[in-house]
């Protein structure tokens, strides 16, 4: 449920960054290229998040330790993916 609110929030910022990329780039200071590749690694991110927990939902339905193995450990790779691409944001704008 929170990776496809963070999903909804990344495309709908997303969105707004490819219709009108000067006015918001000039509003928020931001670099045009750089902020662009951060949204889709977070899509890409939100992405992961949202396939892992499907995976570990149906190794957990399945009662398959396998499966769950595989979605703790991309849940765990999705989630330090979201982490470095915040983390570049708050170095790079504060």
């Amino acid at each position: 449920m929170l990776a496809a609110m963070f999903g909804v929030i990344c495309v709908a910022l997303y969105s707004e960054i490819r219709r009108s990329p000067k006015t918001l780039m000039a509003k928020f200071k931001l670099h045009p290229e750089k902020t662009e590749e951060d949204f889709r690694l977070m899509m890409y991110s939100n992405a992961g998040l949202t396939l892992f927990m499907s995976v570990l939902a149906l190794g957990n339905a399945l009662n398959a330790e396998n499966l769950v193995s595989m979605g703790y450990i991309g849940l765990v790779l999705s989630a330090l993916l979201v982490v470095d691409v915040v983390g570049s944001w708050v170095f790079r704008y504060t």
